[in-house]
């Protein structure tokens, strides 16, 4: 029985992938998860053990409910997962971009897969009878800060191939992906032979943590572009700031440091950059990291200068910022598209390793 059970699962497995999709220029990498969100004080974290705030760790479905219950709130159900949401901000800009991860066949799954192609994304996805979809805790403090404990079921079969990446020009890839039965580093392998440029969003620190050796050797061998904040960047080489930035450049041949309030920095060969962000009225930093990478993705396949990619970057994590979530209204894209038309008329055209 078992192995029949096997069979079928496989056989369903491999049917998502049994119809051409459209194309698409950018392919992203990720783990697919319905967010729930909720606002906590810090009291509450005192209260419930829940340790430093910030970070994300895996836990069971029981504990999520447990949190939720104790809250005394009815959670805020969006389908989220970080790289997800910078496809979603990259469609919103007008690039053709597709996702690929793993889901469930219930009703969450189902409600993943259409909010993903309503926001112009195209379905990768790979739906799994036999596995629950994932889903994400997000603990909101009055600093604006958010903590995550995820229930992600372990998968330890999910193929990818070489025709996932025909004709894409871009691949950007979670460093929490490392976790799951995907292949991280097969998958960048095909990016690489398709000639795709790649970048690489390191998650959290304690991803980088638990895989320090091997993301070190992903970088320095595969990744075009990574994205991280200060607690990664420490975790990572040791050092912080400019120093830190410098280090990491050196790895890979573009390092994006976010800053949240003190913007960002660059590190592109021998040259670091500081770049402030725009004011915001923070609320919620949920997927401000995520809209970052889409606003510099942007502006890297637009063929920006880095410096205009970093404004771009920081013009949606800055408006992010100041709604519940990482979704932003159709109202405020209207706004975003029109100031990044700006600096598609004014860039410099002069950042070098662009496409």
């Amino acid at each position: 029985m078992r192995y029949f059970r096997s069979i079928f699962t496989a056989i369903c497995f491999f049917w998502s992938f049994s119809f051409a999709d459209p194309s698409y220029k950018v392919l992203g990498i990720g783990a697919a998860a319905v967010d729930l969100l909720i606002q906590v004080d810090d009291a509450f974290f005192a209260e419930h053990h829940l340790g430093g705030k910030g970070g994300s760790q895996l836990c069971t479905s029981e504990l999520i409910d447990k949190i939720i219950e104790a809250s005394g709130s009815a959670p805020k159900i969006v389908p989220g997962g970080s790289c997800a949401n910078t496809m979603r901000a990259l469609a919103k800009l007008g690039e053709s971009a597709a996702y690929f991860s793993h889901i469930g066949t219930d009703k969450l799954g189902e409600h993943y897969g259409e909010h993903l192609r309503q926001g112009g994304v195209v379905d990768r996805l790979a739906k799994r009878p036999d596995l629950p979809t994932p889903r994400i805790l997000c603990l909101i403090t009055p600093d604006g800060q958010r903590t995550f404990r995820a229930f992600d079921p372990p998968v330890h079969d999910i193929v990818l191939n070489s025709g996932h990446f025909e004709k894409v020009s871009l691949v950007h890839a979670e460093a929490r992906q490392i976790r799951n039965g995907l292949s991280l580093q097969k998958a960048l392998e095909y990016a690489k032979q398709a000639k795709a440029k790649i970048s690489m969003d390191l998650s959290c620190f304690e991803i980088v943590r638990e895989y320090k050796e091997q993301l070190l050797f992903l970088l320095s061998e595969y990744v075009n572009i990574v994205f991280c904040n200060e607690d990664e960047l420490v975790e990572l080489v040791g050092l912080s700031g400019f120093e830190g930035c410098r280090k990491l450049a050196q790895i890979c041949p573009i390092a994006v440091v976010t800053l949240g309030a003190k913007g960002c920095l660059i590190g592109h060969g021998e040259e670091i950059y500081s770049i402030p962000t725009f004011p915001a009225e923070v609320i919620d930093t949920t997927g401000a990291g995520d809209l970052f990478a889409a606003g510099f993705l942007y502006g890297y396949l637009q063929d920006f200068s880095l410096l205009d990619c970093a404004k771009v970057g920081h013009l949606l994590g800055s408006s992010v910022v100041e709604v519940i979530g990482a979704e932003l209204p159709q109202q405020k894209w209207e706004e975003i598209r029109a100031r990044v038309m700006h600096y598609s008329e004014n860039s410099s055209q002069n950042s070098g390793g662009l496409l």
